[in-house]
């Protein structure tokens, strides 16, 4: 047992579960931006989606190690804290039709988005 888990070790030494989040602070940091402004010009849909690829990336890691978001609950809190704000902010910033009515009200969004990823 104790062989096949150092086994399994091995095929993912090397490989941080980090990687996909290095450029979450800056994807946050463009989302305010373009809601600063008042007026979407393309970098908070490129942050937006940064995110959810971010997300998405992570969530295979896990796969690859045989595991998912459920796997711990902390993780799947996260995960779950963090869907629906960005899935709202990504409809927003596409012009689709979602919760957010106004631009303040996407700055709590974002403002709660924020939170979760530094949690």
């Amino acid at each position: 047992m104790k062989r096949k888990d150092e086994e399994h070790k091995s095929l993912f030494r090397g490989k941080s579960m980090t990687g996909p989040f290095h450029t979450v602070t800056y994807a946050i940091e463009k989302i305010f931006e373009d809601l600063h402004k008042n007026t979407l010009v393309g970098i908070g849909k490129w942050g937006a989606d940064t995110l959810k690829s971010a997300l998405d990336d992570s969530r295979k890691m896990l796969s690859d190690r045989e595991m998912s978001i459920e796997t711990y609950d902390s993780i799947k809190y996260h995960y779950e804290q963090i869907e629906y704000p960005l899935k709202e902010l990504q409809k927003f910033f596409a012009g689709e039709p979602s919760d957010i009515g106004s631009y303040q009200a996407a700055m709590v969004y974002g403002d709660a988005l924020q939170g979760c990823f530094s949690e």
